[in-house]
């Protein structure tokens, strides 16, 4: 059986995966769209009508591509 350490560097490789895949603008569901500019957004937030410049860098949207993480 692990140890403790063991366990909490488990939690925490988890817990940087999540969030490395979360949407950074709802932070409820994952990553799935990538912009022009390489930052990323779910679908329902980049789909929504008044996200036309980047949640990060305020670039333009003009176009995106489907993640599949």
């Amino acid at each position: 059986m692990g140890s403790n350490r063991e366990l909490e560097c488990w939690q925490q490789l988890i817990q940087s995966l999540t969030e490395a895949i979360t949407c950074e603008i709802c932070l409820d569901r994952e990553k799935e769209i990538s912009f022009r500019c390489k930052h990323t957004a779910c679908e329902v937030c980049a789909s929504r009508s008044s996200f036309s410049i980047c949640h990060i860098c305020q670039e333009p949207l003009t176009n995106h591509r489907r993640l599949f993480l």
